[in-house]
């Protein structure tokens, strides 16, 4: 495992992926390099609009060959409504050039590059970022068996990620990747219901896969659940949750996008 790092690193990009979903683009000072293994997350420290600093913990939706290429550190964060993250961003407390201050890695849902067996990746929101850099970390570096990734979104206008989960499937024909929508506004093409139920439908045994998940508590747990069920090992189930930003009022905590 990496050792844990401490860099500083400045906001290149502020790109709008979904609605209340941003993706925030660092690049470290300094020619500096953050070493993490694809699916970890970091801790970045943020400045209030009232000079207040404060700590949160997201994972890397970039893969590890893009931070050795151009230095470069990409996190998916949901600016939920009331929580400070949204704070920064309507009192314009964050901007492109600045600079921030990041800690890591952490984590052990983390790609398992010597493990051949099928790998199956459940993401729900922003959860996608780290399944993101393990499914194209996995296709980068040889990986030929089959990889399947579900992803979890409320409805059409919070999908985001297509093109590149396109783009992968293009290199690498086990690649296959479904959208399911929990609360579709109108018709759509795509599954409907919860992520864990479809899977529930797809998989009756999946003994032999290694599964990576990210999101909501909720998702993983009974994504968990469900594949223990189904014959999954607790060591071939990797996951960090997410856990939903504090508000401006609430005291700190782990939050992971």
């Amino acid at each position: 495992m990496p050792p844990v790092q401490i860099v500083h690193a400045r906001l290149t990009e502020l790109a709008l992926l979904a609605p209340e979903v941003f993706a925030l683009v660092f690049t470290l000072e300094q020619d500096a390099r953050l070493h993490f293994l694809a699916g970890q997350y970091a801790r970045v420290e943020f400045v209030a609009s009232n000079q207040e600093r404060f700590v949160r913990e997201y994972s890397i939706a970039s893969t590890p060959s893009m931070m050795e290429r151009n230095g470069r550190l990409v996190f998916h964060v949901r600016a939920t409504p009331g929580g400070r993250f949204a704070e920064l961003l309507d009192a314009r407390a964050l901007v492109v050039g600045d600079v921030v201050r990041i800690e890591g890695p952490y984590g052990n849902a983390h790609l398992r590059q010597l493990v051949d067996a099928p790998m199956l990746l459940i993401a729900g929101g922003t959860g996608l970022g780290p399944m993101l850099s393990i499914a194209e970390t996995a296709i980068e570096c040889g990986m030929r068996q089959s990889m399947r990734m579900y992803v979890g979104m409320r409805s059409e206008r919070d999908v985001y990620g297509e093109a590149t989960l396109q783009e992968l499937a293009s290199r690498h024909p086990g690649f296959q990747y479904t959208y399911v929508l929990s609360e579709p506004e109108g018709s759509t093409s795509r599954p409907v219901g919860f992520v864990t139920d479809f899977i529930a439908n797809e998989f009756a045994d999946v003994t032999h896969h290694r599964i990576y998940l990210a999101g909501p508590p909720a998702m993983t747990d009974a994504a968990a659940r469900l594949l223990k069920a189904r014959g999954a090992q607790d060591a071939a189930i990797h996951t960090d949750a997410f856990y939903a930003a504090p508000g401006p009022s609430e005291p700190g905590g782990k939050l992971a996008a």
